[in-house]
């Protein structure tokens, strides 16, 4: 084994000291190998750990350490890298300039969002989680996000009884296409029914309704006064809150447009209606720069679902 530790012996304090002192007596020590030297010492590695910097980084690398990475990337040796590669913002997932490529990462109690954002993501390699000792409890009350992943997902899924039929198993509602942009309505109402909704009604501008009838074999759909371009008209308004009634929950927003006649129709409907609300693309495009709607909002929650660029706007 070898180690290139750049940082001088006499410095290292604490754990880093204690750990250094551990090492074993044939470990080969280089310290603040110059770039030929550590090209060198990556060309006879079988696999090369990455410990150059931790979760605490998020400014750009500075010489020499963006040589370092950028040898050690160049090496085409498998890397390994604690907690989080050297050169990736763990909060962010901001690269620092230049990062390593690890094939594995190896991270401590608990993955960070340095892990999943991309760009810092693609740097990653296969992710593992290990304990290291820290308190459950720390992980418990310390502030974090959800990661919805498999596991998470199916955790959620709710099992069927055997005598549960279409019209036990919710009603959804889907407000969405307009001329050009069938596709996202289709898509919608089709992952609706494929999620496990007993009934989904696509509720579209009449338009492209006969599309839809083709499109969406599952669902049932709703035509909806059109404008002379084919979106929403605002005339649709009191049919859509007609058309919620009786149902258990409403997305709003794929592929409706995103002229003000259509943005004054979502955010009167993201207003008044009483259901659970889904708000994606268009819809939430419509609500940007007038965000304090949600405020006065009737639903018992509201889900949004924004891209980065719909984030941005947000």
């Amino acid at each position: 084994m070898e180690l290139a530790l750049f940082a001088e012996p006499a410095g290292l304090a604490g754990d880093a000291k204690i750990n250094y002192e551990r090492l074993p007596a044939a470990t080969g020590v280089i310290v603040r190998p110059d770039a030929a030297s550590l090209a060198k010492l990556c060309s006879k590695a079988t696999v090369i750990v990455d410990a150059l910097f931790g979760t605490g980084l998020s400014t750009a690398l500075a010489p020499p350490f963006d040589a370092v990475v950028e040898a050690v990337n160049s090496s085409g040796k498998p890397i390994v890298a604690v907690d989080i590669p050297s050169g990736v913002d763990a909060s962010t997932g901001r690269i620092c300039g230049t990062a390593i490529n690890a094939a594995l990462t190896v991270t401590f109690a608990a993955a960070k969002l340095g892990h999943f954002l991309y760009p810092g993501a693609s740097h990653c390699g296969e992710l593992l989680v290990t304990d290291i000792g820290i308190p459950q409890e720390l992980l418990t009350v310390a502030p974090g996000v959800t990661l919805v992943d498999a596991a998470h997902s199916a955790s959620l899924l709710i099992p069927r009884r055997r005598t549960d039929h279409k019209g036990s198993s919710g009603h959804a509602l889907i407000v969405a296409g307009s001329v050009g942009k069938s596709g996202a309505a289709a898509m919608a109402a089709n992952s609706a029914v494929r999620s496990g909704a007993g009934l989904v009604t696509l509720a579209a501008p009449e338009a492209i309704n006969q599309i839809l009838e083709i499109k969406t074999t599952e669902a049932m759909t709703f035509p909806l006064a059109s404008s002379a371009c084919g979106t929403i008209s605002p005339d649709a308004i009191n049919a859509i809150m007609a058309c919620a009634a009786g149902k258990n929950v409403m997305a709003l927003g794929p592929g409706i447009g995103s002229d003000q006649a259509v943005a004054e129709v979502v955010r009167k409907i993201a207003e008044a209606v009483e259901l659970p609300l889904v708000l994606d693309a268009d819809g939430l495009n419509a609500i940007s720069g007038q965000i304090t709607i949600l405020s006065r909002r009737k639903a018992s929650f509201i889900i949004m679902t924004p891209h980065p660029g719909e984030m941005a706007r947000l």
